[in-house]
């Protein structure tokens, strides 16, 4: 993983961030419009100068105010996700999923914020006919349908369910599961390998979670690159309601350092970041449809927000706190906007692994080690 981030943030990028921080776009705006400006930098996969396209390209987004629901209009996203670092990314995602499923020789897998499905379908693919049956849980119908697609072409068995994480687990999945061919599964709601497990009633009184879900277990649940959509409080909830449906969960996130929430430190930080991201995508397609209004929702208090992303030791402490047990995290691979990390936990085995020690093996992109502070 590399040491740290290169270059310096762009003041006028950070000026223009702290005004829609504080519920100023037309300021903003006009900071990013006013006098002489560079032109956008080229894409190169180095980064180059800190503020350039990113200048231009947030300038573009606030002054056309496209929508913010960036994954109910999914072309971006997609595009986003098929170019870039995430190209090695969602590689190096596979096989960590695939290594999972034969260890655990999972028969069953409930996945989280599916996507397309292209992680967890390539991985469960790559078992042949020791592929888990899936549970996909995605709340935008046009990557679901993907998703669905995806299973039919590789030949795995799989249900959809059109939903938040906290819809499925509430019961409030309106599709009440699809199979592969998009009809309606009967047996969905039912508890796959039979019987009741105790910790769902448990974990249930957390804000109701599982009201419709009690009774059924998987093998394996996992969220990949989605919990961070999740409000950290919320995510806790939800959390401790996975508890009653899995013995293991399995969770792939970005190690983003803890700033103070729009703060000097956290302004540059994505200044800096975004102007990286942006050099591996040519046009504004991903800037403005996907990369502009995450970054915007991150600073604009009036903003729809996208993403709650916190540091690899604070996943492991949130997981703990949701009563999970024997929790590990490992480097995954770098990106432009942090290092990827695997987090992994049981539900069941009393012995609890610290932070600190458990995560001392690894470095993080500055080099200090998981678990220390900023």
């Amino acid at each position: 993983m590399t040491s740290s981030m290169s270059g310096s943030a762009d003041d006028v990028m950070v000026r223009a961030l702290t005004e829609l921080a504080a519920c100023r776009p037309g300021d903003a705006l006009a900071t990013l419009t006013s006098g002489s400006h560079p032109e956008p930098a080229t894409p190169t996969s180095g980064g180059g100068p800190a503020g350039g396209r990113l200048r231009h390209e947030l300038a573009g987004y606030l002054a056309a105010r496209h929508d913010s629901r960036v994954y109910e209009h999914p072309t971006a996203f997609r595009a986003f996700i098929d170019g870039g670092g995430n190209v090695e990314l969602y590689r190096a995602t596979t096989a960590q999923l695939a290594a999972a499923y034969r260890e655990l020789d999972a028969r069953t897998v409930l996945d989280l914020g599916s996507g397309d499905g292209r992680a967890v379908v390539a991985a469960a693919a790559s078992l042949g006919d020791r592929a888990p049956r899936l549970d996909l849980v995605e709340p935008s119908a046009a990557l679901l349908a993907d998703a669905s697609a995806a299973t039919r072409a590789a030949g795995l068995t799989a249900r959809t369910h059109q939903a938040t994480a906290q819809e499925f687990l509430a019961g409030q999945d309106p599709q009440g599961g699809q199979d592969p061919q998009g009809g309606h599964d009967p047996q969905a709601g039912q508890d796959p390998q039979g019987g009741q497990d105790p910790l769902a009633e448990a974990a249930g009184r957390c804000r109701g979670l599982l009201a419709g879900s009690a009774g059924r277990r998987w093998d394996l649940v996992e969220a990949t690159f989605a919990l961070h959509a999740i409000a950290p409080a919320e995510r806790t909830e939800v959390l401790a309601a996975l508890r009653g449906l899995a013995d293991t969960v399995l969770i792939v996130e970005f190690d983003v350092p803890e700033f103070d929430d729009r703060g000097p430190a956290h302004l540059t930080y994505l200044a800096q970041r975004y102007e990286r991201g942006l050099a591996e995508y040519e046009g504004s397609l991903v800037a403005r449809g996907f990369l502009m209004p995450v970054l915007v929702g991150q600073v604009d208090p009036g903003r729809v927000r996208q993403t709650w992303e916190q540091p690899a030791a604070r996943w492991a402490e949130q997981l703990q706190e949701a009563g999970w047990h024997d929790v590990t995290v490992a480097p995954l691979a770098d990106h432009w906007w942090a290092p990827a990390i695997v987090v992994t936990a049981r539900a069941l085995r009393p012995r609890v692994v610290r932070p600190d020690s458990a995560l001392s093996r690894w470095r993080r992109q500055d080099g200090r080690p998981y678990g220390s502070s900023p």
